[in-house]
């Protein structure tokens, strides 16, 4: 119990800006495969506390500028950690039209003119979504996708090569035993499906055809997965479920 818990503990402190302290510095199996298994739960937290932020701002404030408010809360309490890999992805993805190194591209902490348009787009789209399902309520379809989205790793680590260099990505897939892989899908799913029914049957669906398709592509781009690369295939995932959830409701 003790090392599940540090499991826990580690998926927050890493997956959120959320103060986690440790007592001491554990390390064994066991911990990197909780370390995995409480990242979509960290996700579905997240969306929680935001979601009761909207509740309480609404009661003093107009709903949309609660909603926005709210909605770009969820993105703070995760430190914009997702949406950093999403432009060092798409910059590598053009860069390597040049065939310049994706890895190095990827490492940079500078940023292409392009990379930061989309980001911009994506953002105003994202917070979109989100505050509208705020302002229609539907906050547990928020939650499922924000557990939806951060699920979606387990395809790539589970069927592509981590590049040798991403330790935490390296971690991650060694974490990834076939039985903690279908204790996700099988858990989170459940888990899904009693906040919202048999939607959780098709987004499922949706979600892991998807992450596969996008991982195969990026492989297929690159020759490796990275964990900027693990983040873009979370916000691509999260932005897709969203945007379904959107047409259906």
């Amino acid at each position: 119990m003790r090392e599940i818990i540090y499991g826990l503990k580690l998926s927050f402190s890493y997956f959120s800006i959320l103060p986690v302290r440790f007592k001491n510095i554990l390390n064994s199996q066991k911990i990197d495969k909780a370390f995995l298994f409480f990242i979509p739960f960290v996700g579905a937290f997240l969306a929680i506390v935001s979601s009761f932020l909207f509740l309480f701002l609404k009661n003093f404030l107009p709903n949309l500028y609660s909603a926005i408010f709210s909605a770009s809360f969820y993105m703070f309490l995760y430190g914009f950690l997702h949406l950093e890999a999403v432009i060092d992805t798409i910059d590598a993805l053009f860069a390597s039209h040049s065939k310049k190194d994706a890895y190095k591209i990827l490492k940079e902490p500078t940023v292409g003119a392009i990379g930061v348009i989309l980001i911009v787009l994506f953002l105003i789209l994202k917070l979109s979504l989100i505050s509208y399902l705020f302002i229609n309520n539907l906050f547990l379809e928020f939650i499922s996708a924000a557990l939806m989205g951060r699920l979606s790793i387990i395809m790539p680590l589970k069927y592509f090569t981590m590049h040798e260099k991403s330790l935490l990505a390296n971690l991650l897939k060694d974490a990834l035993s076939n039985r903690v892989f279908l204790d996700m899908a099988i858990l989170y799913f459940l888990l899904s499906f009693a906040f919202i029914k048999t939607k959780a049957i098709f987004l499922f669906l949706i979600l892991f055809i998807f992450s596969y398709f996008l991982s195969s592509y990026l492989y297929k781009k690159f020759n490796f997965i990275n964990g900027d690369i693990l983040g873009f295939i979370i916000e691509m995932s999260e932005f897709l479920i969203l945007n379904i959830i959107l047409s259906i409701s």
